[in-house]
């Protein structure tokens, strides 16, 4: 065999041998479930380690809350959402998770309740820290078609739109260790796995827990206030009392892409349309009345 015939075999072998490393790098990177972070100055969260964000350098944020905020996302993030296998659990669309652990270890006094539940993003389940400019106000309705108007901490602006639609308000009385309580307004979305074969692929079903179309990893509000563990709308998050004018966020909804005014097979950028499709799965005609509302009162 002379010297060419082998050079073409070798450069033959190495082609080949390149073109399978890369088929199965595309194969490996379309299977892997996608973490949508939202378009927001929070860093991404990667599925093999732990979670660290850097403290904003804002002048007037207390070095206690920041303090407090970083203690908790480098000792109890993954107690929520653990790792296993070198894996961290996925976070998309999961505020629910949060507001469950928060109520669970965190309600001694109303003042702890209150600044924890404003550690996350209860649409894209981002961690929003301790920075200036981490809220809107915005109006939010009510089950009766009624709105409120109140502070909502987000991640990004896009979740704004999408809790003016598809979220609903629930008073809600919290009752606290130290004897005292206090209403509060409760984000709430229908249970999702209602119907647990709807869910998006990129949710993590082992945050959901999904059993007997209940979710086990999240509180509800029943139809006479109370939280509870069995039926009754999603626990989500909480709208703070706040006051203000809402035409930033009806500005962010209604320009642009009009989010406020899309299908949800058209959302973009923020959780694009992971959280709306997890929040009309279970959506009876009343609800899915209201979100109609919403976007004829905001779009032509």
């Amino acid at each position: 065999m002379n010297r060419d015939i082998i050079l073409l075999i070798i450069f033959f072998v190495i082609l080949m041998s390149y073109y399978n490393q890369k088929k199965k790098e595309k194969f490996t990177q379309s299977n892997k479930p996608r973490e949508v972070v939202c378009n927001c100055n929070i860093e991404k969260f990667n599925d093999d380690s732990n979670i660290t964000t850097p403290i904003p350098a804002e002048e007037n944020i207390g070095n206690d809350l920041s303090s407090i905020f970083q203690n908790f996302v480098d000792t109890e993030y993954s107690n929520i959402f653990p790792i296993v296998n070198g894996r961290q659990a996925n976070r998309n669309a999961a505020g629910f998770a949060f507001f469950k652990y928060f109520y669970d270890t965190k309600r001694d006094t109303e003042e702890m309740f209150k600044m924890y539940n404003q550690f996350y993003c209860a649409v894209s389940g981002s961690i929003v820290g301790p920075r200036e400019n981490n809220y809107n106000i915005i109006p939010v309705k009510k089950l009766d078609g009624s709105e409120i108007v109140g502070k909502y901490y987000r991640c990004c602006v896009p979740c704004l739109c999408d809790i003016m639609r598809y979220v609903r308000v629930v008073p809600t009385t919290i009752n606290f260790n130290d004897g005292s309580s206090t209403s509060m307004n409760l984000l709430t979305i229908g249970d999702p796995c209602s119907d647990e074969s709807q869910l998006p692929s990129e949710v993590d079903n082992s945050v959901f827990q999904c059993s007997n179309g209940l979710s086990q990893n999240a509180y509800r509000v029943n139809s006479s206030g109370e939280i509870t563990t069995s039926e009754g709308r999603m626990i989500i998050g909480v709208l703070y009392e706040g006051e203000g004018s809402i035409a930033d966020a009806v500005n962010i909804c209604t320009t642009d892409q009009n989010r406020i005014c899309q299908n949800p097979d058209d959302l973009q950028w923020g959780m694009g349309d992971i959280f709306v499709k997890v929040a009309i799965i279970n959506s009876d005609s009343n609800n899915n009345s209201i979100n109609d509302s919403v976007k004829n009162q905001y779009c032509n």
